[in-house]
């Protein structure tokens, strides 16, 4: 029996490399280079600096072997069973998708979760971005309805093991059926995106792994593929296409928040029917807000102190956050039209979004969320209903109750060394702030004046 054990454990998990290399499970895969930044750098023992140092190589080293040993080959089996049992999901149409893209911390979270109120909509989950398998969906969502206090135990422990601590959550709460962004998806399985700072915090190689249409095309794809199969699913389960029922009003319509900013053009290709939301932000704010979550979330998760510096060394981090940034703010700036009538495709024509984006700001939401909600509904042409506006009100209750039991301080540019003048200076970054002044955009009038935009939006949702 003693041997009975580890034979079966082994054959168990090599049968799960067998679907990995053969099957579409490998889509879990992380990302050939990032997998390979992350090896080269925790096997250099000899390169580290500190004793800290040495511990982010061994976390990341222990990080790498259950990956690779044991949690990937368990989570091909849960894909494959999505695979034989759920397999229309592949089948799901993304039709007339509402995707928020913006910077992180411009205001995203409170503007999403609240837009996500509206039961017309179905939109991604923690769960569903961190466990993208039906089968484990339905049992989690299940067991929650059945036994909450089960899945709040759960809750607790995934938080405890990922360092989300108190601190994190004040500056940004989580929970596993709250909705997130898909740079979660990306960071955690393949290794990618801004988001996936958070295991691997090394400074020389997050601009790479963010910088998404610097990657080879293959891989690219592979990512925005596992990224499709996510937002099916998502709709399989909870849009109601998990029926096949030819009544479309039925069926939800996709709500996403990304921060995917270097696919766009991917995106654009992928969804050309989209409809883009964005909240804009003054640029001082989010870079500070963005610096005080990005160390929280880090510090607590692997011991690393973005913001530490001595007097002849300073932090390579503040300046990754400028760049990344002011890249991310010139991306989206371009959705809206940039200062000569720029946009993502050229020629103009050639772009399937034109007339289809539209802004608001983070002080006309946070001013009047209501109002600014009931201002973009007007933009994409959909009526703002009696559950939406129920649902609204009670939220923003919620939002507003939790936002004052919970404080923190943001680090200043001073405390980060960034000159404030270079910063706003920054042709991204000052498109950007110049959009602040515009709430309403070009784009927002064509499309109120386009006697067509009814044809591009869902029917069924009118």
């Amino acid at each position: 029996m003693s041997v009975a054990i580890p034979t079966i454990a082994v054959s168990t998990l090599a049968l799960g490399w067998i679907l990995l290399t053969n099957t579409s499970a490998s889509l879990l895969l992380p990302d050939p280079n990032a997998a390979r930044d992350r090896f080269a750098y925790a096997v250099n023992i000899p390169a580290s600096s500190s004793p800290s140092n040495l511990q982010l190589r061994l976390r990341i080293l222990f990080h790498l072997c259950s990956t690779y040993a044991v949690i990937l080959p368990l989570a091909s089996f849960l894909w494959a069973f999505d695979d034989i049992f759920f397999r229309s999901y592949k089948t799901v149409p993304v039709v007339t998708p509402l995707i928020i893209i913006s910077v992180p911390r411009g205001g995203t979270t409170s503007f999403h979760r609240t837009l996500a109120l509206d039961n017309r909509f179905v939109t991604p989950s923690m769960l569903e971005l961190v466990m993208p398998f039906l089968c484990l969906q339905k049992l989690v969502y299940g067991l929650h309805r059945m036994a909450p206090t089960a899945v709040q135990q759960l809750e607790r422990f995934l938080k405890w093991i990922n360092g989300v601590t108190s601190d994190v959550e004040a500056r940004h709460p989580i929970s596993l059926f709250a909705p997130d962004a898909d740079d979660i998806l990306l960071g955690e399985w393949h290794w990618i995106s801004v988001g996936a700072v958070r295991t691997f915090p090394v400074a020389s190689s997050w601009q790479h792994h963010y910088q998404m249409d610097a990657h080879t095309k293959l891989q690219r794809e592979r990512s925005l593929l596992l990224h499709q199969r996510m937002c099916q699913k998502v709709l399989y389960h909870r849009g109601g296409h998990d029926v096949d029922d030819s009544n479309s009003s039925s069926k939800k319509r996709l709500l996403l928040r990304s921060h995917l900013s270097p696919c766009v053009p991917d995106f654009q290709r992928l969804y050309p029917d989209a409809t883009i939301l964005g909240i804009l932000r003054d640029p001082i704010d989010v870079l500070r807000s963005f610096a005080g979550l990005s160390q929280v979330a880090v510090k607590t998760a692997t011991g690393v102190d973005m913001l530490a510096a001595t007097e002849s060394i300073s932090s390579p981090w503040p300046p990754l956050f400028v760049k990344i940034l002011s890249d991310m703010m010139a991306r989206e700036s371009l959705l809206y039209g940039g200062d000569n009538g720029e946009t993502w495709s050229e020629p103009p024509d050639r772009n399937p979004w034109m007339g289809q984006c539209h802004h608001i700001t983070f002080a006309e939401f946070k001013k009047d969320p209501a109002q600014a909600l009931e201002t973009i509904f007007t933009r994409i042409q959909l009526p703002l209903t009696q559950q939406m506006k129920k649902a609204m009100h009670q939220g923003l209750g919620h939002h507003e109750t939790y936002k004052t039991r919970h404080t923190y301080t943001n680090p200043t540019l001073e405390a980060m060394g960034i000159d404030q003048n270079a910063f706003l200076t920054l042709p991204g970054v000052a498109r950007y702030s110049k959009l602040l002044k515009q709430p309403v955009s070009d784009g927002d009038k064509r499309i109120m004046d386009s006697p067509d935009h009814a044809t591009r939006i869902n029917p069924s949702l009118v």
